[in-house]
């Protein structure tokens, strides 16, 4: 029996409005097909017939840009907002404007999309230093078509074909109907920009003119359709189609708009399965767990960035490369040591469990950690404080801090008289706790700079290290 002609008309009774009628044609045509398959030689079909799981809303992980404008700790990980999906691709905008740029410049203001500067530096400039050369491979070619202004003739330029492009006006009022859904944040990096409109979102769609641009407010989500000189710095969403098969097997959806902690959004989803970490050397920035960090519940937790201190073996030592929590390195002022100490439970328990997943936490080696003075005793954990004589170790490689948005937002510095600086001034600073067999004291400032102790039932920042297992 030819297969390809029972499931031509197998489609075509389906079209049928009888419901009784479909259903039983439906029973019967699973019994044939798969009557069909088990005489195919016996074999087993291998035939995918999953797609990949991802969902308008979802979060995604994809590529790395300097988003925080400091080059010395590397580049962080870009998040993406799922707002289509069809035939095993997805569409994907930047959660947040990334960076700035003119549309074009001021001799050639009348150029549309197709021959924008903007055109060029993304999916040149961009393309190359955001991705590397696995994650080309599942961006697509996309036919982009020119796009119009709904309330003025201007003409848009010509269809282009580009990996990366800006949405159009009718695309945003499609995947991005409400003002809210439109809102976004700013990288750091795109907060440097003291002139154009840095908070302004730029579109393809030229605005009331040929040297207008159409955009929208970061913060309310306004569409301006008269448009802004297109030689201002706007800022960047870039936006993609990607194969979501492919996508798949690079790495999972990392989160779901929306929803904190036992809502739609869970935990903020998941990172990059661990076997992603297969190479890395000493002064990486590599991504690992997620912790709440831009003091924002409703868009889950964020990727938490890590530093790698060393490698050794087939495994990395890494140190968070912000502050992400204040802590009390014991909750009762008494003389402790890393051994006893609450601030190591906590780490071991709540942090460990809070943060990583099951095969994340698979990946984090079990360390013997050495003591620091005579009273102290070697511990064994998965997750713990460097020591003061570490730190120095890895000078080179140690990134001075701040805490996190979180951090700040809920900070609990402690304040100390600085003799160094002036024995009547009061100084308030972040500061990180070491790992040490304290008396009372147990502390070195995250800067490194400043020499203070605090008592151990007082609040510093939180910097975790651990080693963890690089994949073959």
């Amino acid at each position: 029996m030819d297969n390809n002609k029972v499931m031509k008309s197998m489609k075509t009774i389906m079209k049928k409005k009888n419901k009784k009628l479909r259903t039983i044609i439906t029973l019967l045509l699973c019994v044939i097909i798969s009557a069909l398959l088990s005489g195919c030689g016996g074999e087993k079909s291998t035939e995918t017939v999953e797609t990949a799981n991802y969902n308008v809303g979802d979060y995604i992980t994809f590529g790395r840009y300097d988003l925080d404008g400091k080059k010395q700790n590397g580049t962080e990980s870009i998040e993406w907002l799922v707002i289509d999906k069809q035939d095993g691709q997805v569409l994907v905008i930047s959660k947040d404007i990334l960076f700035t740029n003119r549309f074009t410049n001021e001799s050639h203001d009348k150029d549309q999309w197709d021959n924008s500067e903007i055109r060029k530096i993304m999916n040149v400039d961009f393309y190359d230093e955001a991705f590397n050369e696995d994650e080309k491979g599942i961006i697509l070619t996309t036919n982009v078509s020119p796009g119009e202004n709904p309330y003025y003739g201007i003409h848009p330029g010509m269809p282009t074909e580009d990996k990366i492009f800006l949405l159009s006006v009718d695309e945003i009022t499609k995947y991005m109907p409400s003002e809210e859904s439109r809102k976004c944040s700013i990288s750091e990096l795109a907060t440097q920009t003291t002139y154009g409109f840095p908070s302004y979102w730029c579109t393809r769609t030229p605005g009331q003119s040929d040297g207008s641009l159409v955009v929208l407010g970061c913060s309310d989500g306004v569409i301006e359709y008269d448009g802004f000189y297109k030689p201002n710095y706007f800022g960047i969403r870039p936006a993609m189609w990607l194969d979501s098969e492919l996508l798949k097997e690079y790495a999972p959806k990392s989160g779901q708009q929306g929803g904190g902690e036992g809502e739609n959004g869970g935990k903020g989803g998941e990172t990059p399965p661990p076997e992603v970490i297969m190479v890395c050397e000493v002064g990486d920035i590599i991504t690992y767990g997620r912790y709440e960090q831009d003091n924002n519940a409703s868009n889950g937790r964020e990727n938490i960035e890590w530093i790698v201190l060393d490698v050794q073996d087939g495994k990395a030592l890494v140190f968070s490369l912000c502050g992400l929590e204040w802590q009390q390195y014991n909750k009762t002022d008494e003389e402790v040591t890393w051994e006893s100490c609450t601030l190591r439970e906590w780490l071991n328990n709540d942090f460990l469990n809070g943060v990583f997943s099951d095969g994340e936490k698979s990946m984090i080696c079990t360390t013997m950690v050495p003591p620091v003075g005579d009273r102290d005793a070697s511990t064994e954990d998965k997750v713990f404080l460097l020591s003061e004589r570490e730190m120095k170790k890895y000078e080179e490689y140690y990134i001075n801090c701040d805490g996190t948005e979180y951090a700040d937002a809920n900070n609990k510095a402690t304040v100390v008289i600085d003799p160094e600086i002036d024995d009547s001034r009061v100084v308030s600073y972040d500061s990180a706790w070491c790992r040490s067999d304290a008396g009372n004291t147990a502390t070195e400032i995250s800067t490194m700079t400043i020499s203070a102790k605090l008592s151990v039932n007082e609040y510093s920042l939180v910097r975790p290290a651990m080693w963890i297992e690089l994949s073959e």
